[in-house]
């Protein structure tokens, strides 16, 4: 989901207060640590850059980006191969040392899962060689009462500062999910039948127009490709583009029509005394409106529905006969779009 630009814009800015406020509370005990050992100059440099340059330059390098999430897993990346050089710089001080890799693992699990960890921990064992041949090795593990009260702020605001990024994070996904909930709610309880209600509406209408020779025609509405925008933008992504076709549905359907669905990716529309070219104009408008809902959201991929249509006829034994046409229209529809497509 976080592979469209606007959502790793999103991301690359929701790590860059923390990694502003971890740099420089990192500067804070790293100075009184490496103070003792006299180390070269351009390290003095160099840390005055890491503490208050790095956030900003990782910042402009992630939102300039063809691809923002990739360059900011590639920035936590640089954080961890930091944090290992940082560590020889410190001659492994026990406190410290393990503060500072386990706040970068920590970074590193909470953006992109244990996989992207362990790419972490290699980028900080790199780190570790590459300080280790510019500086030699050295290992004083005591911590002394200076160094551990310069660790404190570090601990004591640090993963305040991240519990309280996650606590946000995870109301407004709470509120997103809700507003969703609202959203099917208004479809389950309004007009939108279960597939098992529905296909007792359909035995019912057949038998009416058995008795009465009379027209009614049957749709059946299918989204393309739901699966591939599932595993691209995410289970709620995919429900709300659900959501939002049978919404279209809803609002072009008559009030005698009967609107149902599989609860996936099928939507069922049953549509008494018309004929099949007047339910062909409705169609039309449902494609019309809900691919112009796709091709709207930067972030989403253009959007299809493929369409069957079955008008009935007294050759339909019953409503199982009748249901069998309109998928069998779907899938010649289907047929039809593949060719064209490949013939584009």
């Amino acid at each position: 989901m976080l592979t469209s630009r606007q959502a790793g814009i999103s991301f690359a800015k929701r790590i860059f207060a923390p990694r502003v406020l971890g740099c420089a509370l990192s500067f804070i005990y790293i100075v009184v640590v490496i103070r003792e050992h006299a180390p070269p100059g351009w390290v003095w440099v160099w840390m005055l850059a890491n503490g208050f340059i790095w956030p900003w330059a990782a910042r402009y390098l992630a939102l300039h980006a063809q691809q923002p999430y990739r360059a900011e897993l590639r920035n936590l990346l640089g954080d961890s191969l930091l944090a290992g050089g940082w560590v020889v710089v410190m001659h492994f001080n026990l406190l410290p040392s393990a503060m500072l890799l386990s706040m970068v693992a920590m970074n590193n699990v909470a953006a992109a899962g244990l996989g992207f960890m362990l790419r972490g921990l290699l980028a900080k064992a790199l780190g570790l060689g590459l300080g280790i041949q510019l500086l030699g090795l050295q290992v004083h593990w005591q911590s002394s009462t200076e160094v551990v009260v310069a660790c404190l702020p570090m601990l004591m605001i640090y993963p305040f500062s991240v519990g309280w990024a996650s606590y946000t994070l995870a109301s407004r996904l709470f509120e997103q999910r809700k507003a969703f909930d609202i959203a099917n709610s208004y479809d389950e309880h309004s007009r939108l039948l279960p597939y098992n209600r529905w296909m007792s509406e359909l035995a019912a209408d057949h038998q009416r127009c058995r008795r009465s020779n009379g027209h009614a025609t049957l749709l059946v509405i299918c989204i393309d490709d739901l699966a591939a925008l599932h595993r691209r933008h995410g289970h709620w992504v995919a429900q709300a583009v659900t959501a939002r076709l049978g919404h279209i549905i809803l609002s072009e359907a008559r009030t005698l029509d009967v609107i149902g669905s599989n609860g996936a990716d099928a939507f069922y529309l049953l549509m008494p005394t018309l004929r099949e070219r007047a339910a062909a104009q409705c169609l039309a408008r449902i494609r019309g409106q809900f691919c112009h809902f796709g091709g709207s959201h930067a972030d989403l991929p253009n959007l299809a529905v493929s369409m069957g249509m079955a008008e009935y006829t007294y050759l339909q034994h019953n409503e199982l006969d009748w249901f069998e046409a309109a998928h069998q229209a779907l899938e010649m529809a289907r047929e039809q779009a593949g060719v064209v497509a490949e013939a584009g």
